[in-house]
């Protein structure tokens, strides 16, 4: 049985679905390893997050999650597995739910294979009006007077088709379902932070229903085939368990926006008198358009989300062909001026290019449809990335949170465009806090909340966020490279030296010498010291900015130095001098006269 079990092992780590897995490959190894050496009783949350993960002898998983989460992981990857290519394997690996001792079972005893988790989070705009249909059923069946409201949880739809890489579809099928029934008044819907917990085949819907106090539920499937599509779903009583509806669609992609609007229609226009018209109009003005322009649009935030340069690239690809084929899209041109507006960041050089496509690209897409978030909040992220309008583009970041108060994208971008900068923790830390809750898959958010915490003082809660973007496969090495900082700042300095060579790594560097900054957060101030006058070397040729000079000389104790390049850093607009009153490598300069002003001449103090 070993000999079998190490066999299928090895089946499930070389295929398509593990080689690009991370720590997943590792993790599910560990414990099919340790089980087979009768080792199983040890497989708990603090061994694996200390043997496989990396994490300190004192891991505390009450406080650092990431064994649930990546077991949540595994668990989604294995039955993607053996939904395709394991499909017709003999043995089957699963690792039960709440539990971390893997089980190996012959095909005999496997009924079907489990339907696929749901493992990334996609908008998929074009099938709501259908499931609103199915949703507003709940209404109909048992309508709520206004005291009383309804409360619905939506279940993530399974993907059962034979590719796993439709999974984008079913589960932002779900996601913009939840999204859009969120904004009918006299409708209470579960979040889907909250109902993506409850994924997978064996849910006690009562149960769940008890918890949550919800009046009904609403499952299904999507099954998609080329430009087949097939989408079931029924409605499920939560006081008694009991199926009240259920109806199935067949469709074609290219029909999907005309027929399911008329759908839509037929029954929300029977919907309770208690809705508004403004409701009514949220249910159509959305979802007309070119399919194949919408996929490509889907598969560029799908890009997008993963935060490395050729993601980004292959991202502008798909977004400029999606408004190719449909001009007038306005999704896909905000998804541009986000791009452009991370290219110019990045991209020091050629920073004013990109700063005025992204404001063009975000100001068209309010031309096509000035009441869609996404565009507000690109247009308030190149405000205050750019020209430093800090009002102007809260006013979008508010306006955006009007329009979708879930929407995870305009809570992450206000706190990191907006009050970060301006050094209002507080309420950073909160909108952070409720974005990574509306999408807590998302690396980049993870990443940037985790600076917050840094630059707030909060070490700890920071390395937690550092982690957890590197867990959810973040592949930037400014990520690694910060959380090597913020190992410095603990003094974790073994630790935070092996983060700084990774990043070089990551970079294509070769084996060399730690940089001066480095040095200080290993533990080695004497040594960068020493290199200080190459540093100034470096900035007066232009081979590093002027504000990571500034930054050296902060560490390293020479702050008027530090404020002269500082100085030097406002006056060509670098991009990063917008941290200047919370990035913590500076946080020596601000008790100085020459700090403060450079603070006012930027519009950030908000002291009066």
């Amino acid at each position: 049985m070993e000999e079998a079990v190490r066999a299928q092992l090895d089946r499930v780590l070389a295929s398509s679905g593990f080689r690009d897995a991370g720590r997943l490959g590792a993790f599910l190894r560990f414990v099919v390893e340790e089980t087979l050496r009768g080792e199983g009783p040890r497989l708990k949350e603090a061994v694996i997050g200390v043997e496989v993960f990396q994490r300190p002898a004192d891991y505390d998983p009450r406080i650092d999650p990431v064994v649930r989460v990546e077991a949540r992981r595994l668990r989604a990857r294995l039955d993607e597995y053996y939904a395709g290519p394991g499909q017709a394997d003999r043995l089957r690996i699963s690792l039960p739910k709440g539990a971390y001792v893997p089980v190996f079972e012959e095909s005999s005893a496997i009924a079907g294979p489990p339907p696929v988790r749901r493992t990334r989070r996609f908008l998929w705009l074009a099938a709501v009006p259908v499931l609103l249909a199915i949703a507003a059923f709940v209404l109909l069946r048992q309508p709520p007077s206004p005291a009383e409201g309804a409360r619905l949880l939506v279940l993530p739809f399974s993907n059962v088709s034979q590719d796993p890489a439709n999974e984008y579809f079913s589960r932002g099928l779900t996601e913009e379902l939840i999204d859009a029934l969120s904004q009918l008044d006299g409708l209470k819907v579960i979040a889907r932070s909250i109902a993506f917990q409850y994924a997978g085949p064996n849910v006690d819907v009562r149960q769940v229903a008890g918890l949550l106090g919800v009046t009904a539920v609403v499952e299904g499937s999507v099954r998609k085939s080329g430009d087949q599509l097939r989408i079931t779903a029924q409605l499920i009583n939560a006081k008694d368990g009991f199926q009240v509806w259920s109806q199935t669609w067949d469709r074609k992609m290219a029909d999907i926006f005309a027929v399911q609007e008329e759908i839509a229609r037929a029954i929300v226009s029977q919907l309770r008198p208690q809705l508004p018209v403004k409701d009514r109009s949220l249910l159509s003005r959305r979802y007309r358009g070119n399919v194949e322009a919408y996929n490509l649009y889907l598969r560029g935030r799908h890009e997008l989300s993963r935060f490395d340069e050729e993601s980004a690239k292959r991202a502008v690809d798909h977004f400029q062909a999606a408004t190719a084929l449909d001009p007038g899209f306005a999704p896909a041109f905000a998804g541009l001026s986000y791009v452009y507006t991370f290219f110019a960041y990045y991209d020091e050089d050629n920073s004013r290019k990109w700063f005025a496509g992204a404001r063009e690209t975000a100001q068209k897409a309010l031309a096509l449809d000035d009441r869609l978030p996404e565009a507000h909040t690109a247009l308030g992220f190149a405000l205050a990335f750019h020209e430093w309008d800090w009002n102007r583009a809260s006013r979008e970041f508010h306006r955006a949170l009007e329009l979708d108060p879930n929407s995870a994208d305009a809570h992450a971008w206000h706190a990191a465009a907006v009050l970060l900068p301006r050094a209002q923790f507080d309420e950073a830390n909160r909108e952070f806090g409720r974005a990574l809750e509306l999408d807590p898959g998302n690396a980049l958010t993870a990443f940037v909340a985790a600076y917050s915490m840094l630059a707030s003082g909060r070490i700890d809660d920071a390395l937690v966020l550092y982690r957890r973007s590197i867990d959810l496969e973040n592949r930037h090495p400014d990520v690694v490279w910060d959380y090597g900082m913020a190992l410095g700042f603990a003094k974790r300095y073994r630790e935070a030296e092996v983060q700084f060579r990774l990043s070089h790594q990551m970079r294509g560097h070769p084996p060399g010498p730690l940089g001066a900054l480095e040095l200080v957060f290993t533990g080695h101030g004497n040594e960068a010291r020493a290199v200080l006058p190459r540093v100034e070397a470096a900035a007066r040729e232009g081979r590093i900015r002027a504000v990571e000079a500034a930054r050296h000389y902060a560490m390293l104790g020479q702050p008027q130095k530090a404020l002269d390049w500082l100085e030097t850093a406002f006056q060509r607009r670098e991009r990063q001098v917008l941290w200047l009153q919370v990035d913590p490598r500076l946080r020596s300069l601000q008790a100085e006269p020459r700090h403060r002003a450079l603070v006012r001449k930027m519009g950030l103090s908000t002291s009066p």
